[in-house]
């Protein structure tokens, strides 16, 4: 058996995009010839293009395809069959991905009939108790009535009332053990989302980032882009575009003074303690320190209680959870870990390189909202456009508009 397997981080030369870093990767592994390719979360760092080209080339995959993720585009158009993960076990399910969304609807509402049924009998149980309770009660009143000389009669009561109540209280506890054995097979799952929000300094001013005339390129290389002109202001926010390996990334990085980047123009923007930044790599993290020691770093008045309440929120419920170093961490592990840094101090500036990349269904549900209305100023890449589109951009920015060229053909910068 012949095994490819392209991992979600791909660790290669930081000057090469996510998605080239992909393409290199899933080159290499189908040299090969693999009749097994096992990838993970694939379209995360993809174009448009590049995605489209993928799932097609996926399509004609000879061999056994393997792959986990939550592109629903790539789920509906190679998937048929399904492993369900939930903890410990895995379900199988053989069909396309719609028909399994439907089914679960089904399995949905037939939960929730279930489980209300078991809340009925709960209820019933309960009164059937308490009614026993008192018919105990009333027993007891009577036999104090007896008088003394049928005091035979009155242990007689006693001790069939004795072996009764034992026989009701078995009774009572094994039906207590069904209905909560039942309750947690038919119970709806605990939300399992993080709950959080991103805290925003009022900006001072009107104009939180400003890049005039800007060229960046790396060290020892031809200008990547060349007359870089934006502004940003409060409660606005710009959805950078442009295809893999177009300077995306590298103008992000150059904002942030990446010391392997240089520059040139007018430049302005917040000081860096007041900008939040997720990168798409996580190369902010430190793979040998550990969650809670990120956290702490981050927030370092912060005290010990407060910290494990924070990381809980998202979904770092354990001690061990926290204590895990980040190269141990999933992808997802390491979004939920930078989601959590960035709420954990107020920013004027924030900005995101492909934040849905491996985040579940759910979760990215749930931090619309949250980036829909954050008040402060907000840079965005992302390939998934049905996200963005919901988040109320206020301004596109086509980075190929400042791609060097020769100039009799050089477009002015729009």
């Amino acid at each position: 058996l012949v095994i490819g397997y392209v991992p979600q981080v791909i660790e290669t030369p930081k000057n090469l995009s996510g998605g080239e870093r992909f393409q290199k990767a899933l080159s290499i592994e189908l040299r090969k010839r693999p009749s097994l390719l096992l990838l993970d979360e694939p379209t995360n760092h993809l174009d448009e293009n590049a995605r489209k080209g993928l799932i097609k080339m996926l399509q004609r995959f000879q061999g056994t395809l393997i792959f986990s993720s939550h592109d629903e585009e790539l789920l509906r158009s190679l998937v048929d069959k399904l492993w369900i993960i939930d903890p410990p076990k895995i379900t199988l399910f053989k069909g396309r991905y719609d028909d399994y969304l439907a089914q679960k609807k089904l399995d949905l509402e037939q939960a929730k009939k279930n489980y209300d049924a078991l809340k009925s009998t709960q209820k019933k149980f309960h009164r059937d108790k308490m009614r026993a309770q008192e018919r105990e009660a009333n027993k007891k009143k009577n036999r104090k009535n007896i008088r003394e000389r049928d005091r035979a009669r009155r242990n007689k009561l006693i001790e069939q009332s004795e072996k009764t109540s034992a026989k009701n209280q078995r009774r009572e506890r094994t039906q207590r053990e069904e209905i909560a054995e039942k309750m947690s097979e038919f119970s709806l799952p605990p939300n399992s989302t993080p709950t959080f929000e991103i805290p925003s300094k009022k900006a001072l001013g009107r104009c939180i980032c400003s890049i005039t005339e800007g060229m960046i390129a790396y060290k020892g290389e031809n200008p990547l882009l060349r007359g870089i002109t934006l502004s940003l202001h409060a409660r606005e926010k710009i959805w950078i575009q442009g295809a893999n390996g177009g300077g995306k990334s590298t103008l992000i990085r150059a904002l942030l003074d990446d010391p392997s980047i240089i520059k040139s123009g007018e430049w302005h923007r917040p000081p860096r303690d007041q900008m939040g930044y997720l990168d798409q790599h996580y190369g902010t993290l430190d793979d040998e320190q550990s969650v809670q020691q990120h956290l702490m770093n981050q927030a370092p008045g912060m005290p010990p209680q407060e910290v494990k309440k924070h990381l809980s929120t998202f979904l770092f419920y354990s001690d061990q959870s926290r204590n895990l170093l980040v190269k141990h961490l999933s992808g997802g592990e390491k979004l939920r870990l930078s989601l959590a840094l960035l709420a954990a101090r107020p920013t004027t500036l924030l900005i995101l390189d492909e934040v849905t990349n491996n985040i579940d269904l759910p979760t990215k549900n749930y931090l619309k909202p949250i980036l829909k209305h954050y008040p402060g100023g907000m840079l965005l890449i992302s390939h998934d456009s049905a996200f963005v589109e919901s988040l109320d951009i206020t301004h596109r920015l086509d980075i190929s508009q400042w791609k060097p060229r020769p100039f009799s053909q050089k477009n002015s910068a729009t």
